[in-house]
């Protein structure tokens, strides 16, 4: 029988560490030191719609992933995670459970796991995914990161402004691989709205797509032909009397956003300054929030320290799913510059070709390292300290 190797790491050249991105859409697992994932399903918990539906097809209570996917017409779904928070424990372990047994053939006694989380994943979360790959399924090492971090390691870079794209819109700002608290933020917005933007347009034509099952198709619809203006008004038929009123509304809207701003920096203020008084330990990371993209970034990245501000715009880079549509990047470009009147600093935005997967392939070459020796969480620590332990093993913030 396997011995999971204690906390001076006898074994553990000899241990192939096992990567998973815990996506809202997408789970993405293989092994450390791989180029790709060995596999990549959705992150779907499918249960039959009435008992007996499926009699003599081998009837499961709940049905994982591809299969869950496959036989969506008769099934109930339901996504354990929304916006990067697990939110039905069950299902997410069930999840789980298929990725090693089913997905990559493996005893999960036998591999250290490198897990990704969410930027904004509360402690008590932290917490317990520690709680359930120790004792549910025996590992010996185990490491979470944020998705940000991995996907600048996949860029090759420790510094930059690191934007995930997924079922919503979470960023960041590193240096030296570590993530800037001030800068972290999100839009409450993203693959998920463009896919519910999409079926409420196909309604206006007669087609409804209400259910889970349905909306699947309309994601398939939106990631085959959906793309990004470069220029929100580049397709649209020019004259001089729209552009104005298109020009109205745009001083208007700044109008109202510098208001909006300074409303939020005198609240964002007041704040602070309750929240001085409590315990640092103990809070979860802030969530700011934003409406578009754009200012998000502008936010982030403004939100370090001056002198490194030209070198976080010269290193934007953007992954996940809904990075994928042609034009953003350059979109995304021209909407940041727009935040100056004149003399703009020099922007970059970096779209990796294989930025689907950019948050695995940065764990996958992580995983791989020497470094990576004395930064697991062992059994033996888990064991001894508890799962608080967590946040001191794998503690990402400035």
């Amino acid at each position: 029988m396997f011995n999971p190797i204690n906390s001076e790491y006898e074994d553990y050249d000899d241990l192939q560490a096992i990567v998973i991105d815990n996506g809202s859409l997408m789970m993405k697992a293989g092994f450390a030191g791989d180029d790709a994932p060995r596999a990549a399903f959705p992150t779907i918990v499918g249960r039959p719609r009435s008992v007996g539906i499926m009699v003599g097809m081998g009837q499961k209570d709940a049905y994982v992933g591809d299969e869950a996917q496959a036989k969506r017409g008769i099934l109930n779904l339901e996504w354990p995670i929304k916006n990067g928070i697990i939110v039905n424990w069950d299902d997410m372990e069930k999840v789980w459970h298929h990725t090693p047994y089913n997905e990559l053939c493996i005893a999960p006694e036998e591999h250290p796991f490198l897990m990704t989380e969410s930027l904004f994943n509360p402690k008590a979360n932290r917490e317990k995914m520690t709680e359930i790959w120790f004792e549910t399924f025996n590992i010996p090492l185990y490491y979470l990161i944020p998705e940000q971090a991995l996907q600048l390691y996949a860029s090759g870079r420790t510094d930059g402004c690191a934007i995930n794209m997924g079922s919503n819109l979470c960023g960041c700002c590193l240096l030296d691989g570590k993530i800037v608290k001030e800068s972290c933020s999100q839009v409450d917005l993203g693959g998920d709205s463009i896919t519910n933007f999409l079926a409420g347009l196909l309604l206006t034509k007669g087609y409804e797509f209400t259910t889970s099952a349905e909306l699947e198709i309309v994601r398939d619809i939106k990631e085959r032909i959906s793309y990004c203006l470069t220029d929100h008004i580049s397709e649209s038929i020019k004259d001089p009397i729209k552009d104005e009123r298109i020009n109205k509304r745009k001083r208007k809207k700044k109008k109202e956003k510098k208001r909006k701003k300074e409303k939020e920096k005198k609240k964002e203020n007041e704040n602070e300054k309750e929240n001085e008084k409590e315990n640092e330990k103990e809070k979860d990371l802030k969530i700011k929030t934003y409406s578009t993209l754009p200012e998000m970034v502008y936010n982030n990245i403004t939100a370090v320290s001056e002198e490194k501000q030209n070198e976080m715009f010269q290193n934007i880079v953007i992954s996940g799913g809904t990075s994928m549509f042609n034009g953003l990047q350059l979109r995304l470009k021209n909407e940041v510059q727009s935040f100056w009147a004149e003399n703009p600093p020099k922007i970059k935005v970096i779209a990796p070709a294989e930025r689907k997967y950019s948050s695995w392939i940065g764990g996958s070459i992580l995983a791989s390292l020497s470094t990576m020796r004395d930064r697991w969480l062992t059994k033996d620590e888990y064991d001894e300290n508890g799962s608080p332990y967590i946040h001191i093993k794998c503690n990402h913030f400035f």
